[in-house]
C-alpha cells in the first residue's frame, strides 16, 4: 500500500507544509511513492541500489549506516524505501517516458551542445583590444596572455574552459560560441562588467546516446510531474471547507 493511503492531513497540517514552502514536493514525493508502489527490484538491484546510496550519503559501514537511519529516524521499511526509490523512478520513466525521449531531444539539441573555448577576461576595453590586435597582428598567443592577465579563476588553466555544456555559459557568451567557427579568434565584447577575449577551441554536438536517451526520458517525467502536482494542489483546494478557505483568503488579503 503506498505511504500516502496511511496519511490523513487536517487544514493545519497543509497549510503549515505551504507555509514552509513544502507541499510541492510533499506532493511529488506521495506522487512518486505511487507510481513506483507495483516496482519491485531483485537482490542484486537492491544491493547495488544499496550501494549508490551509501556512496552518495558518505555511509561507509554498518554503523555508519545505523547511525545514519537513527538521525533521520528512518525504520529499516523506510531506509529500504529511500534507497530504492531512484531506481524505481528510473524503471518508471524509462518505461513510459521512452517513446518520446527522442522528440524531447531534438527539442532541446542546441542547449545539449558543448563547447570547449578559450578566454582572457579584462575589465578594461582598450586593454581586451589592445590583447586582441597582439593575438591577430603580432603573433600573440592567447593560452599566455590568458595566464599573466586574465581577472578570472580561468587564468589558472590559460583561459582554457570545457568542455562543457553551451547553456552553462553567460547568454551573450553562448550567443557568440554559437556563431563562431573552431579556431577564431571573436572580437572583444562586454559581459556585464569585463571584457572578453574568446577563441572556440571545440563545438561538441550532442548525440543521441544512451545517457542522453535516459536524461530525455527524466525530464520528461518531471515535467509530467509537475503537472500532476498542479493537478493535486487544485484538487486539494476544491476539497477545503468554508473555513479553510476563508483563513487561505484572510492569508493572502
Amino acid at each position: 500500500m503506498p505511504i500516502f493511503d496511511k496519511i490523513t492531513l487536517d487544514n493545519d497540517s497543509l497549510f503549515l507544509l505551504a507555509r514552509y514552502g513544502l507541499l510541492n514536493s510533499f506532493l511529488s514525493e506521495v506522487i512518486c511513492d505511487e507510481i513506483t508502489h507495483g516496482i519491485n527490484l531483485n537482490a542484486k538491484d537492491q544491493e547495488i541500489a544499496l550501494k549508490n546510496y551509501k556512496i552518495k550519503n558518505g555511509i561507509e559501514d554498518n554503523h555508519s549506516m545505523d547511525r545514519y537511519r537513527q538521525r533521520e529516524l528512518l525504520s529499516q521499511d523506510n531506509f529500504k524505501y529511500r534507497f530504492e526509490k531512484e531506481e524505481k523512478l528510473k524503471r518508471y520513466y524509462k518505461k513510459h517516458f521512452s517513446s518520446d525521449n527522442k522528440s524531447q531531444f531534438l527539442l532541446r539539441k542546441d542547449d545539449l551542445t558543448q563547447v570547449k573555448y578559450r578566454l582572457l577576461r579584462v575589465s578594461q576595453e582598450g586593454l581586451a583590444k589592445e590583447f586582441f590586435l597582439q593575438i591577430t597582428e603580432e603573433g600573440g598567443d592567447l593560452s599566455e596572455l590568458s595566464r599573466k592577465y586574465s581577472e578570472g579563476p580561468e587564468k589558472e588553466n590559460g583561459g582554457l574552459i570545457g568542455p562543457v555544456l553551451i547553456t552553462k555559459a553567460h547568454p551573450v557568451l553562448a550567443e557568440r560560441l554559437r556563431c563562431s567557427r573552431e579556431g577564431q579568434l571573436i572580437e572583444p565584447f562586454q559581459v556585464e562588467n569585463c571584457w572578453l577575449l574568446v577563441r572556440l577551441e571545440k563545438l561538441i554536438p550532442a548525440s543521441f546516446d544512451e545517457v542522453v536517451a535516459e536524461q530525455m526520458s527524466s525530464e520528461l517525467f518531471q515535467q509530467w510531474l509537475r503537472d500532476v502536482v498542479g493537478q493535486r494542489l487544485s484538487s486539494i483546494k476544491e476539497a477545503l471547507d468554508q473555513d479553510a478557505l476563508l483563513r487561505l483568503e484572510l492569508v493572502h488579503s
